[in-house]
């Protein structure tokens, strides 16, 4: 821990300036608002509260409460921020939405973008970076993938690090290849075909080694390339940014014109505009999204014969995004009444989020929603159309198994479909 506090101390100095500048540019965006962009600061125990963001001040941030208060909020404390788009009402915890007729004033910038980048390519890697972009016009060979991202330039990754490439203008080709784990190697091509084996190099000439032998393909052939790589946790300092980019960071600095350069490591930097940043986690591994886990236990509540499995699906603020979810925590979907236990990760130490009753639900949702560790019930709350949100924080330190349940309320099961949004766990 003291070393991850260190970790936290040399990068939210400069992380904060280049925050301090986000809240000047956002400011000029918001009539009559002077007092820096809106954020939820998640705290390290996993409390969100809804500032404003005005720089930092020695080893403190320098945030604006809701009262306009200054206030200093220690850097060691910092789990992560979430960059708002609007108001939303923090009561309803960290999964909290924008109102649902609320337009970003960048709205029309953002399709655009959100256009662009559904077509654009991008690799995924073992860490959970996402970088879009293009193979590079040379470089690459064996076990290394050299990638031309729009502004960071070429990224030269070894290929043991990559878990998905999916060429530009290729996404619906590549469908297939973007769920799953593999157990080999393998490349989707443009007319549907899939070659499984070994990946040995991947580039302008792309090969596979199959059981008939090495295969060299040209890579305009190619629509996604999927590596039988192992996950590995986030680690570090990670950054979301609005072109889809996560990337995790050594340092970022405030330059000129008012932009924030971030520097992955081995130096090489891009410079954003600060509206660009859209959520930043200080250590990542602390952080452990629900919607990563596999329910070991899936088992339906009340009258319905069978059970509809939960559903992973995008918070409503991240559709700009694509399919990239902040924090790497999507909604967890729970359809119907049903019980859902997961394995808890060693040392966890706090579950939060939102429940929300699906806004389809009215008038007749109306249903109990629940959450026990190893059998004992540590919260219940009813959801119904005059009370749809229920924001949780429960101590989960020493549990093995948490089980979150929806039971049928008043009107039985018609309609209680509840979304667990931003569902995150803390990990010691």
């Amino acid at each position: 821990m003291r070393d991850l506090r260190r970790t936290i101390r040399r990068h939210v100095g400069p992380l904060f300036a280049a925050w301090a500048l986000l809240s000047v540019v956002g400011a000029r965006s918001m009539a009559q608002d002077s007092s820096g962009a809106e954020a939820i600061l998640i705290d390290d125990e996993l409390r969100g509260r809804s500032v404003r963001l005005a720089g930092i001040d020695g080893a403190s941030i320098l945030i604006v409460d809701e009262s306009g208060r200054m206030m200093r909020a220690n850097a060691d404390s910092a789990l992560a921020l979430i960059a708002l788009q609007g108001p939303v009402d923090i009561t309803q915890g960290i999964g909290a939405t924008l109102p649902p007729a609320y337009e970003p004033p960048e709205l029309a910038d953002q399709l655009a973008r959100a256009a662009a980048s559904a077509e654009a390519g991008f690799i995924e890697t073992a860490t959970g970076e996402r970088l879009p972009g293009q193979l590079a016009a040379t470089g690459g060979g064996a076990d290394v993938l050299s990638w031309e991202h729009p502004s960071f330039g070429r990224i030269d990754l070894a290929l043991d690090q990559v878990m998905r490439v999916v060429m530009p203008g290729m996404r619906a080709a590549a469908s297939m290849a973007l769920t799953g784990e593999p157990e080999h190697d393998e490349l989707v091509l443009a007319n549907g075909d899939v070659l499984t084996g070994f990946l040995v190099t991947l580039g302008p000439r792309t090969s596979i080694e199959t059981d008939a032998g090495v295969v060299e393909i040209d890579a305009e052939r190619v629509a996604a390339t999927v590596l039988s790589n192992p996950v590995q946790p986030r680690l570090g300092l990670v950054v979301w940014l609005d072109d889809g980019t996560v990337t995790s960071a050594s340092q970022i600095d405030a330059v000129r014109d008012g932009d924030v350069r971030i520097t992955r490591e081995g130096g090489v930097s891009a410079e954003y505009r600060p509206l660009s940043l859209r959520a930043i986690a200080f250590e990542a591994s602390r952080l452990v999204p629900l919607s990563t886990l596999e329910p070991v236990e899936q088992v339906t509540l009340g009258e319905r014969p069978t059970t509809t499995p939960v559903r992973i699906r995008p918070h409503p603020d991240d559709f700009l995004l694509g399919d990239v979810a902040l924090l790497g925590a999507e909604d967890v979907e729970l359809p119907s009444p049903m019980r859902v236990v997961y394995a808890l990760p060693a040392d966890a130490k706090r579950f939060a989020g939102t429940a929300a009753l699906d806004p389809n639900s009215a008038p007749w949702g109306d249903c109990e929603f629940v959450v026990a560790v190893d059998g004992q019930e540590l919260l219940r709350r009813r959801l119904h159309e005059a009370d749809a949100f229920a924001s949780f924080n429960i101590d989960v330190a020493g549990g093995r198994r948490l089980e979150v349940r929806v039971e049928p309320g008043a009107f039985g099961p018609i309609r209680d479909r509840v979304f667990i949004r931003r569902g995150l766990l803390l990990v010691d």
